[in-house]
């Protein structure tokens, strides 16, 4: 359960504010107290990790994985010009 949550903590920490904004416009805060409370912490945190998971899941990690390609890819190290520890060490000590 930590694991999970700690591959969409930061999806969560964006969309959870979504979450409770849109339930606190269907339900009134001020009309319930007590248990129902409880169940409506429960149906946001619920909510919010479903989101937080397909955001992560179909979006985030589809944008990651097209941006680590087109870095690792031969162009960009050209275009960049990547060079070795040691051509930077040379480079910056010479």
């Amino acid at each position: 359960i930590i694991a999970f949550f700690g591959s969409i903590s930061y999806e969560l920490y964006l969309f959870h504010i979504i979450v409770l904004g849109l339930m606190r416009n269907v339900i009134a805060p001020k009309s319930l107290s007590g248990l129902p409370n409880i169940g409506l912490l429960l149906l946001f945190l619920l909510c919010s990790a479903l989101i937080g998971y397909f955001i992560a899941r179909f979006y985030s990690e589809r944008i990651n994985k097209m941006c680590r390609a087109y870095l690792a890819s031969k162009t960009c190290h050209e275009r960049l010009r990547f060079c070795s520890p040691q051509q930077m060490k040379d480079q910056l000590f010479s």
